[in-house]
């Protein structure tokens, strides 16, 4: 390791590394075995540069799979992902003019089942969605994927599991094709950007593994090291904080408008009940631009995006009210290594 570190991440096991490498390797198997846990499933797997490369190239190979029939693919994607999830689909279809690309409602799931059979039955769908949505912690009803598979040519499920992990939710349980997963997050401790790719399609795994090879796309040793050396803790850490966000969530909700799906009955149905997501949305009696402004002159809870941390974070997010714009709504992770009610105090000192 210490050869490989003065070499400058070039080598690895006398290697050239730039796509594969032993390391490499070791990282991809504990995502294999962790998503393969409760399922007799074949599951095979891809780290990526970062999580939205890994969304890009299923996306892409998907429609590469499909190129003769690019009028007959129908990308449908949630109306609550992560911005930059829509920014790609929407990019992606100004490259492929021919594919169609609809938003349907996750909270109205008959629209989604008249959109299917809008759509008919000889055309070949790409359903994306996540297990718990970003930011408003909505979910999905998978027991619908077996009709829809009844409804298309060919059904692919491609879900975003970074909010919840593999730890708290395994999609593999419920029918869906492939799995991403951004490891900036809780897997990297929050430390290296990186993403994953998981699937059941070996086919489809081999294909976009070529990809990346042959475009020498490059994910650093370090990065995979820090996975790898971290990855012991993993269950501990993610546990930990959701074990406080639900603790914290008991309190807040006293005082503020909260989203926040532990407890739903689809929640209920499908997720672990012992644990829920390590983030909360909570509504306060400020408009965007002064809550900004507060917290960008506080010192009491790091003012960032993102998560994964020992330490809590907290960062504005944009769900638009246009019944009412004096208010506005904070995302807040919870730290691993938090104090709960030290934590509250804070958010009590900063907006009550």
């Amino acid at each position: 390791m210490d050869q490989f570190i003065e070499k400058g991440c070039i080598f690895f096991d006398n290697k050239y590394c730039r796509t594969e490498s032993s390391l490499y390797g070791d990282v991809v198997n504990k995502f294999e075995s962790l998503y393969s846990k409760g399922t007799t499933k074949t599951i095979k797997g891809i780290v990526a540069s970062s999580g939205m490369q890994a969304i890009y190239h299923v996306l892409e190979q998907i429609l590469r799979n499909h190129q003769t029939e690019r009028k007959n693919i129908h990308i449908l994607y949630s109306n609550n992902l992560y911005s930059r999830t829509n920014k790609t689909i929407k990019y992606l279809k100004q490259k492929n003019q021919q594919i169609n690309v609809n938003c349907f409602d996750i909270e109205t799931p008959q629209l989604l089942t008249n959109l299917f059979q809008e759509i008919g039955k000889n055309s070949y769908v790409v359903l994306f969605i996540e297990s718990v949505s970003n930011p408003k912690g909505l979910i999905f009803d998978f027991s619908l994927i077996q009709k829809y598979r009844t409804l298309a040519k060919k059904l692919y499920v491609v879900l975003d599991n970074s909010w919840m992990s593999g730890i708290l939710f395994n999609p593999f349980l419920y029918d869906v094709d492939a799995v991403v997963n951004s490891t900036s997050k809780f897997y990297s401790n929050g430390k290296h950007i990186g993403g994953v790719i998981l699937s059941t399609n070996v086919d489809l795994i081999s294909a976009i593994k070529n990809e990346i090879r042959m475009k020498g796309l490059h994910v650093s040793p370090f990065n995979l090291l820090q996975i790898k050396s971290t990855w012991d803790s993993l269950q501990d850490r993610i546990h930990a904080s959701s074990l406080k966000t639900k603790e914290l969530f008991e309190t807040l909700k006293l005082k503020f408008k909260i989203l926040y799906p532990f407890g739903s009955q689809l929640y209920k149905k499908y997720i672990n009940q012992d644990y829920g997501p390590c983030l909360i949305l909570f509504k306060i009696d400020f408009g965007s631009l002064e809550a900004r402004k507060i917290l960008s002159n506080q010192s009491l809870i790091k003012y960032s995006c993102s998560y994964g941390t020992s330490y809590s974070k907290i960062n504005t997010f944009v769900i638009r009210d246009i019944n009412d714009n004096s208010k506005s709504w904070l995302r807040l992770y919870v730290g691993y290594e938090e104090n709960v009610e030290t934590l509250y105090q804070k958010i009590i000192q900063l907006f009550d």
